[in-house]
């Protein structure tokens, strides 16, 4: 790792190195992926069978990258022939309490394609029907999000013990680049498109650059997708729509982990420590939130003295406990053996939820995040979003939403690509964010990324708690402000593996300073445990209706924030 003197720059003027001698290898690809979670597997797999080149970044492996590498439930899927529901009837419940949020159109062709992607993962090799040939469809409780009263049945069961391995055969099959154990660090622009990105190898330090006519960023609701499409200029939505990390601290107990089936038979038998069922008595507020019922639930109870809160499975039929049971050998196994050796039994335990807190966390993923427009394409030309780091989409995706998008972000930029003339990288920009990654490797001592990056998610936790005031935000900007100006040229590394938690340390800071802001200029409460301020308690329909674009001044740095009513739009159209 070189100081910025010995490669860029001197005396007499600018002199200038070649892309090949500021890096340690130059990648060509039609279109990058970055990130190999589900979105990123997807991505790659269609824009593979459209023609394209692709090379992905993965910072961690590919066969268990992201939170889903197993998974017991496909949520969010609508066809009525297999007892599932309508289009129609999907789209209205992703945007049911929130119309004023998203972007018309969005939800209905997510809903419209969810089948395919199902269909895809049978191609794909994963078993998604059961042995008697039949699709097992779940019904939601009626409280678990903004679903109409009753069960909503939206979601398949089935054994996702091996996805993340399933998918990762198919990229490889397809003969992508993948680039494992290294992290996506910055995008490149030339003359306002994205042509790549800069990455590093978090074992071996290797500092590489992507060409890319289409970037795909498909990293997650971590923060580090955010920051970089906005310190390129693109369009952030609906940030100061929190999920905290949490809000009920945990929303499924730690002796019982597994998603698909608590959304599915978790509702009714929830129980507070008298005995009482306590969904019910909640009920209404879903028309007053337009959000998650079932952390609602558990502050309303604590509040009211009457935690702690069960799962109350011991008057449930002999399938359900089955199905618990193979929820968890799908999603997680370790959870099985950690209650079998314990002699745990399912069917006269109540499984103890975790208190609910009101700590604060980052953007709602598919409703917070990079807005979008139907293809996938960001405000930024050759910039696609796929997965959790999208907004204005809808207030959930999950799984499935990887699924859709990843592939339909990988299929447009197929076509983008074709038309698209070869990427042309700016050294400069290069030999900059070069400095910038590898400069805590310079220092004797300092600040530990992890360290920072911990400190910061305390501070998210901190000043974003709901509900939240004029005061509180301020001051979370303030010591924002001292972490960026004191701490961060103090950053410290001492191999490649801790210079990776020093970048995710940087990205938190924009994306949390874009969450601060937009909380501080919303001025009402919506959905209640995502957004509420103490000053203004009531949701403001006839000025609030609208959701905020956040963008970045490229040449002051300053946030600009838009309150817009978000209509159809198609990005960078010829």
């Amino acid at each position: 790792m070189f100081p910025r003197s010995e490669y860029w720059g001197s005396r007499d003027g600018v002199v200038k190195m070649s892309l090949e001698d500021l890096v340690d290898e130059v990648i060509e690809a039609d279109v990058l992926i970055i990130g190999g979670g589900l979105a990123g597997k997807f991505a790659a797999i269609a824009a593979s069978d459209g023609g394209a080149s692709v090379a992905l970044l993965e910072k961690s492996t590919l066969r268990r990258s992201g939170p889903y590498a197993g998974l017991d439930h496909i949520p969010h899927v609508a066809n009525p022939e297999v007892g599932l529901v309508s289009v129609e009837e999907l789209t209205k419940a992703g945007i049911m309490g929130i119309e004023c949020l998203v972007r018309p159109g969005l939800m209905e062709r997510f809903a419209r394609e969810t089948w395919d992607r199902v269909l895809d993962l049978e191609k794909f090799g994963i078993p998604v029907r059961w042995p008697d040939g039949k699709y097992y469809v779940l019904p939601y409780d009626s409280g678990y999000q903004t679903f109409p009263y009753g069960p909503f049945p939206g979601m398949l069961f089935y054994r996702g013990a091996d996805l993340g391995i399933k998918l990762e055969a198919q990229v490889r099959k397809r003969g992508v680049r993948v680039f494992e154990r290294t992290i996506g660090t910055a995008l490149l622009t030339q003359d306002g498109s994205v042509v790549g990105a800069t990455g590093l190898n978090v074992r071996n330090g290797n500092f590489i650059v992507v060409k890319a006519k289409a970037t795909i960023i498909a990293s997650g609701s971590a923060g580090d997708g955010h920051a970089m499409a906005y310190n390129v200029g693109a369009e952030l939505v609906n940030m100061e729509f929190t999920r905290g990390g949490g809000e009920t601290a945990r929303n499924e107990p730690l002796t019982f982990s597994a998603g698909g089936f608590i959304i599915a038979h978790g509702g009714t038998p929830y129980v507070n420590a008298k005995g009482e069922r306590v969904f019910e008595r909640w009920a209404a507020v879903i028309r007053e939130t337009g959000r998650t019922l079932r952390p609602l639930t558990l502050i309303k109870e604590y509040e009211a003295g009457n935690g702690p809160v069960y799962i109350d499975l011991t008057d449930q039929p002999e399938h359900v406990h089955k199905e618990g049971i193979i929820a968890l050998m799908n999603e997680r196994p370790v959870v099985y053996k950690f209650n079998k050796q314990r002699g745990i039994d399912y069917k006269t335990t109540l499984f103890e939820l975790g208190r609910p807190t009101r700590r604060g966390g980052l953007a709602y993923q598919g409703l917070g995040g990079v807005l979008i427009d139907e293809e996938c394409r960001s405000s930024v030309r050759g910039l696609y979003i796929a997965g959790d780091s999208q907004g204005g989409v809808c207030m959930w995706g999950g799984a499935t939403g990887a699924f859709v998008h990843g592939h339909r972000s990988g299929k447009d930029a197929v076509e983008y690509v074709k038309t698209t003339e070869e990427p042309v990288v700016n050294e400069s920009q290069v030999a900059v964010e070069k400095e910038k990654v590898c400069a805590p490797l310079m220092r004797k001592d300092g600040v530990k990324g992890l360290e920072m990056a911990n400190m910061l998610r305390m501070l998210i936790g901190d000043y974003l708690t709901n509900p939240r005031s004029e005061g509180i935000l301020q001051r979370g900007l303030e010591r924002l402000e001292v972490v960026r100006d004191r701490d961060v040229p103090l950053l410290w590394a001492l191999n490649p593996h801790e210079l990776m938690h020093t970048v995710h340390a940087r990205n938190l800071i924009p994306s949390a300073e874009v969450t601060l802001k937009a909380a501080l200029e919303r001025k009402e409460s919506r959905m209640i445990t995502l957004h509420a301020r103490y000053e203004y308690p009531e949701r403001d329909d006839d000025n609030w209706a609208k959701a905020i674009i956040a963008t970045k001044d490229l040449t002051s740095g300053e946030t600009n924030l838009k309150p817009t009513i978000l209509k159809p739009e198609k990005y960078w159209r010829d």
